[in-house]
């Protein structure tokens, strides 16, 4: 009976060791997860927030998904998503092109598979002007979403309301801005202001003659309005959608406002603030800047006209007038041509060598009464190959053909540069060359070098027509010109190539500059590029270069002087093509010896211009690099 008994307490222990091993066994046994809470549809404004939540079970990581139209994308951080691998995706200032986005979240856990909630529509409503409290933009109960609009709302102001808003603040501000058909946009007194971060599209009416638009986005089209102020900030193109007028200020602070066919122009006492490389006017097409009332009377001195042909290249050009007050236009384009048509259209071949890449096309709104002087500013970019800002000048497309009267002479600045033409009585294409270039055309090329005591000029010429002959010019200082001599032109021709020698008999020490002024049948003259010659062997010179010839790829400027100021210099060919330049702190040429390098030069002779940008003086060291 005892034997019994204990074989049954055995049996039962062991089942029940066994039962709890079993039991053990399944708890510990991982389940795959599942959603037990899913996420709701969410209504909102533009620009404010929401959320999208789940619950699950036996998940160790969440991924939200969102499909704009395109099937299921995995959602990551930045912009207006947060938290996008939680139980909670975030949306901060929601824009109103996510309207209709549809969102889930994918579950995963230690066992497969992972679960997938049910998805959520995410609807967005566009912020709307009620306008039935007030006219005022301040007053939130005037739009739809009971705020007043933010950086990030599309706003739309519909047609047919009790009340047409009017801006009445100095901070009101949106993303995009839509007018629709029979809506009015205003401003209510000139402190107020509108900035606007998108586009604005208006098929009512945007009366903008009073306040402040201000636009700050990215890529933006500005309506072709009446403004009294305008400013540009931000960044890329503002692309204007037709002709505006500004009758206070337009400010230029960043980003570009861009003309194409339409002209902006400026009223009577209105005024440009700010401009630089960075923010300008860009005439990608036929629109102009327009400024009135320039001359005796109206605006005097230096009017700025801050354009370029894109955000890369700005070339503006100021005007002065003594003469009568007039409108002038003013844009630039690119290239420089052999002609142009009557209407300031090129027609001719393009230009690849010896000039500024740019044609400034000014206009005047009545002909005659003007007498103008125009700079021109450009940058180094926009200098073709072989041009030689330190021989240049400023040209005026007339009769027919390029014409100059003022000679060669240094560009003020280093990169940017500027140059100016007076006494200008008539418009139509500018532009700046040098040495070689179409500008004037006459000119085939001029040099120098001396013969033991003498000094021997020689210049080719071409298109001889109507030429009567050349004043050889010498001045010691560069500035101040003595004729020395009159060399009649040998051929009325327009097709033959003539050549002429000149010889300087002049007992002269020092550095002698030459030039030709080339006589016109008509009495206008052209003057050529300037020919530099050392007569100095028994003085010393400030500068030298060691070693001549330069071996290996940097130059030596060596000067035995101490109290330097700051130096222009620049590498140039017999042709005058220029290879390097640069501006030398006075600083570093103190120490005695400077390197320049000279890497991009072929072998050849060359010759280095050093340059007192204060006083003007020139020091032309030729070299040998081997």
């Amino acid at each position: 009976m005892c034997k019994t008994n204990t074989l049954f307490r055995n049996n039962t222990m062991i089942l029940f060791l066994f039962l709890l091993s079993a039991i053990t066994h399944l708890q510990a046994t991982p389940l795959p997860p599942s959603i037990t809470g899913q996420p709701s549809n969410a209504s909102i404004c533009a620009g404010t927030n929401t959320s999208f939540t789940i619950t699950a079970s036996n998940a160790t990581s969440y991924q939200w998904q969102v499909n704009t139209g395109s099937g299921f994308t995995n959602v990551s951080n930045g912009g207006v998503y947060s938290n996008a691998t939680t139980v909670t995706l975030t949306i901060t200032a929601a824009t109103a092109g996510m309207n209709g986005y549809v969102y889930q979240c994918i579950a995963t856990g230690s066992v497969s598979p992972s679960a997938t909630s049910n998805s959520a529509t995410l609807t967005v409503a566009t912020t709307t002007w009620l306008g039935a409290t007030s006219a005022n933009w301040s007053n939130t109960a005037n739009w739809s979403c009971g705020t007043l609009p933010t950086a990030t709302t599309d706003i739309i102001i519909p047609g047919g309301t009790t009340f047409s808003p009017q801006i009445d603040i100095t901070t009101a501000i949106c993303n995009g801005l839509t007018i629709n058909s029979g809506a009015t946009l205003a401003f209510v007194a000139g402190s107020n202001k509108l900035e606007v971060k998108g586009s604005v599209t208006y098929n009512g009416t945007f009366d903008a003659s009073l306040g402040t638009l201000k636009l700050s986005g990215a890529a933006q089209s500005i309506p072709g309005l009446d403004y009294k102020d305008l400013t540009i900030t931000g960044s890329g193109y503002k692309a204007l959608g037709g002709a505006a007028t500004v009758s206070g200020t337009l400010t230029l602070t960043s980003g570009f406002l861009q003309l194409g066919a339409n002209n902006l122009t400026l009223g009577n006492s209105a005024t440009i603030s700010g401009a630089s490389t960075t923010s300008f006017i860009v005439t990608n097409g036929l629109g102009a800047l327009m400024i009135p009332n320039i001359g005796t009377g109206g605006k005097t001195g230096a009017v700025a006209f801050p354009v370029g042909t894109a955000s890369s290249s700005y070339t503006p050009v100021s005007i002065t007038n003594s003469g009568t007050a007039d409108v002038f236009g003013a844009r630039v384009i690119n290239n420089v041509y052999l002609s142009y048509n009557a209407s300031g259209v090129p027609n001719g071949t393009v230009q690849h060598t010896y000039n500024v890449n740019k044609t400034w096309l000014i206009t005047e709104g009545t002909a005659g009464g003007s007498n103008a002087t125009l700079n021109f500013g450009w940058s180094g970019i926009d200098e073709q190959p072989g041009f030689n800002d330190g021989a240049c000048f400023p040209s005026h497309w007339m009769y027919g053909y390029w014409n100059t009267t003022d000679a060669p002479a240094t560009a003020n600045g280093f990169d940017p540069y500027d140059i100016s033409i007076t006494n200008v009585t008539s418009f139509s294409p500018f532009a700046v060359g040098s040495q070689f270039s179409i500008l004037p055309l006459d000119l085939l090329s001029f040099t120098g070098k001396t013969n033991e005591s003498n000094t021997e000029l020689t210049w080719v010429t071409a298109n001889e027509k109507d030429v009567t002959g050349f004043d050889v010019e010498r001045s010691t200082d560069g500035r101040s010109y003595q004729r020395i001599a009159n060399v009649p032109a040998r051929a009325n021709s327009s097709t033959t190539e003539n050549t002429y020698i000149y010889t300087d008999a002049a007992q002269m020490t020092g550095t002698m500059y030459y030039r030709l002024k080339m006589l016109d049948r008509s009495g206008t003259y052209k003057y050529s590029t300037i020919v530099l010659i050392n007569r100095s062997a028994n003085n010393p010179a400030t500068y030298r270069i060691s070693p001549n010839p330069v071996k290996g790829n940097v130059l030596n400027l060596v000067t035995s002087l101490t109290d330097q100021q700051d130096a222009y210099v620049r590498i140039i060919d017999a042709s005058g093509r220029v290879w390097h330049k640069e501006m030398i702190p006075a600083t570093v040429l103190n120490s005695g010896k400077v390197g320049i390098v000279t890497t991009s030069l072929p072998s050849g002779i060359y010759y280095l211009q050093v340059r007192n940008p204060k006083t003007g003086a020139v020091q032309l060291l030729k070299f040998k690099k081997d």
